[in-house]
């Protein structure tokens, strides 16, 4: 079961949600395919928008030191 599945009584109630929606954006192709194969919806309708989140950038950063902060302070850091 998907996590979506929790949400309807039966597939074909799945299927007559997704298929009320002008455009479905899937984070892969992958994503794509099992959503047009599981419920039988249009490619033309389903486009794929990969994260623009460059992940080896940010791991390649978050290895530098950091000269921003003081040592000799408690310092919080939050992100979100």
């Amino acid at each position: 079961r998907d996590y979506a599945d929790l949400y309807f009584k039966n597939l074909d109630e799945h299927k007559k949600c997704y298929n009320k929606f002008q455009k479905i954006i899937c984070v892969s192709n992958s994503v794509k395919d099992s959503l047009v194969k599981k419920y039988n919806i249009s490619k033309e309708k389903v486009k794929v928008q990969y994260n623009p989140i460059d992940k080896e950038s940010i791991i390649l950063k978050a290895n530098e030191n950091c000269t921003l902060i003081d040592s000799n302070k408690f310092t919080i850091i939050s992100v979100g």
